[in-house]
């Protein structure tokens, strides 16, 4: 059973990352903690027992609004929550509150939402980058707008540079919800056969009746994105799935070559983002 950690500010977006959570629980029976970070800044002239009083009354509130934040999209969805729990605490920096929670408590996946449509950066928001940029834990990142509905195919893009040890992690997870998996390769030198029948062969290691290869050329004149966008929607997929090395966060990899005001990434389509290991 997995255990999912899913964040919320109890914003009208976060909504969409809860009822994702609940879908992935229907599917795979796993353990909720939905998670709330109270922003608190210590007046200076408040003494320690004045403030341990205000801190303890905020956290009560936000335990409370919490609990009813939620139970309205439980009722809503009509998706039970399964095994679940509630966490509210103090803090400033909510990525790493998250991320050290998360890592502490032995947390499977971690789950939260965007900030909406429009420009990637802006679809992503600060504190998911942060998080896909710093969580050694794999993370859902799940764009406004999201409606529930049952995760049966699954988009792998790799690049095939750690096939064997992304693929299984991939597949777990695939197995785990019992969902088809549609690995996609996007390159340049597709054309020349040599470059072709070396990634197929790689690609026949691991064929399976739930794993399908799929080798598509990268045209210069489009980005990676519009590649993604266009293959995820000719599909169907309900889930997205990257690897991104952390050094640089994967948005930027998406955004090279392109002009951001140019780039926009307009996607219902949840994304699970995994560290990419050297």
């Amino acid at each position: 059973m997995p255990k999912l950690l899913v964040t919320t500010d109890f914003s009208e977006n976060s909504k969409a990352g809860i009822r994702f959570a609940l879908q992935l629980a229907s599917q795979t029976r796993a353990e909720l903690e939905f998670y709330h970070l109270v922003e608190i800044t210590k007046p200076t002239a408040w003494s320690d027992r004045k403030f341990k009083f205000l801190a303890e009354e905020r956290l009560k509130q936000a335990l409370f609004k919490l609990k009813k934040f939620v139970a309205k999209i439980v009722l809503k969805s009509g998706q039970p929550a399964g095994k679940h729990s509630f966490r509210v605490v103090i803090g400033n920096d909510a990525s790493e509150h998250i991320i050290s929670h998360a890592k502490k408590s032995k947390f499977d996946y971690i789950c939260m939402s965007t900030h909406g449509a429009g420009k990637l950066r802006k679809l992503i928001g600060t504190h998911a980058s942060a998080l896909i940029t710093a969580s050694p834990i794999p993370v859902f990142v799940v764009p406004k707008g999201y409606r529930s509905k049952p995760i049966s195919k699954l988009f792998y893009a790799s690049d095939f540079s750690n096939l064997a040890k992304e693929l299984s992690q991939v597949d777990q997870f695939a197995k785990l919800i019992h969902a088809h998996l549609e690995v996609y390769h996007f390159d340049y030198l597709l054309h020349v056969d040599e470059n072709r029948k070396k990634l197929e062969a790689k690609a026949a290691k691991f064929k399976k009746p739930s794993i399908t290869f799929n080798f598509k050329r990268l045209e210069v004149e489009f980005t990676l994105a519009d590649h993604l966008k266009k293959y995820v929607q000719k599909i169907r997929s309900q889930l997205l799935i990257l690897f991104t090395k952390q050094n640089r966060t994967w948005y930027d990899k998406l955004l090279r070559n392109a002009s951001s005001a140019e780039m926009t990434f307009h996607s219902k389509t949840p994304l699970l983002v995994f560290r990419k290991r050297k």
